[in-house]
């Protein structure tokens, strides 16, 4: 199969390339999902013969969607590290493409599942998602069979196979009730008219109550009183039911020094230190950014240098 450089460079013969605006920005994205060529296929430059041929495939050349024209008729690829277009009838989805997962929607896992640092078993395992935690997913593998999700700001892979969509279905918003206390559910902005285009005038923090004292024709904002401010506010923010706070697990993993290592009390060598861990110990690892780690060592929690633990 000849690769696209060599095809340009044997002296394909090309159409002028015609400067028409193709609704490219409305196209659907197809979060790389995999098809075969069905038939020697031409690829283009633009969703359209219109434009420059830049080369050709073979009949059952596997590739990679990046995303369809706003008409449907045309296929954006990647194939030999370039971007091309080829024409969406002579394509067919491979049966191991998976299509149910959607970047952005909410999932759920049905098991505790091994997040690793990459989309199969052979990568190290970073930490345990447990069952029924809700997660978003970022990336899926080419394959389809693994999803790249963030999880107590740990990066990593899960399998597809231990997770379900969850339901988006609405609830009814409460209500506000002039004179009644509300607690809110979220950071609120509180603003100076019942609009978001009115001016902020503070904000309010999840958990807070707040009085009701009256509300807009439709109930969609509700003037409250807050650190003797009044102001209006979201009504769908706000609930008749304190919010208790998220009960937090101990997540973490595991590592081992590799020399004597210092703990301290903050993530520079600017603060003191509070015990010297001695070579080769395990310790329980809960964070790392910029270098550092936040650790546990026996009864001990601080910070030491992550480049010095495996």
């Amino acid at each position: 199969m000849k690769s696209i450089d060599k095809v340009i460079l044997g002296g394909v013969v090309v159409a002028s390339t015609i400067g028409i605006n193709y609704n490219i920005a409305s196209a659907d994205i197809l979060s790389q999902e995999i098809y075969t060529t069905t038939n020697r296929l031409n690829m283009r430059k633009g969703p359209s013969t219109d434009y420059t041929l830049v080369g050709t495939l073979d009949k059952g050349v596997k590739v990679k969607a990046i995303e369809k024209s706003s008409d449907g008729k045309w296929l954006k690829i990647n194939y030999n590290s370039q971007n091309v277009w080829v024409n969406f009838a002579y394509l067919q989805k491979d049966k191991s493409s998976n299509n149910d997962i959607k970047l952005d929607s909410q999932y759920e896992t049905t098991a505790n599942v091994n997040m690793r640092k990459g989309p199969s078993t052979d990568y190290t395992k970073i930490i345990i998602v447990p069952a029924q935690t809700k997660i978003t997913p970022i990336k899926s593998s080419s394959d389809g069979k693994w999803v790249q999700i963030n999880y107590k700001n740990v990066t990593g892979w899960i399998s597809a196979q231990y997770i379900k969509t969850v339901s988006t279905t609405p609830t009814e918003p409460e209500k506000p009730i002039t004179g009644k206390d509300y607690y809110t559910t979220a950071n609120l902005n509180i603003r100076d008219g019942a609009s978001t285009t009115s001016s902020k005038i503070g904000k309010i923090p999840n958990g807070t109550k707040v009085s009701v004292v009256d509300f807009n024709s439709n109930k969609t904002w509700a003037k409250v009183v807050y650190n003797n401010k009044t102001g209006w506010v979201s009504a769908q923010y706000l609930s008749t039911k304190s919010q208790e706070p998220e009960q937090k697990e101990d997540t973490y993993w595991t590592g081992t020094t590799t020399q004597n290592l210092n703990m301290r009390k903050g993530p520079s060598t600017d603060y003191s230190i509070i015990i010297t861990i001695p070579k080769n110990s395990d310790v329980k690892i809960y964070e790392t950014k910029s270098g550092w780690a936040k650790i546990k060592y026996k009864s001990y929690e601080g910070y030491c240098s992550a480049s010095f633990i495996k």
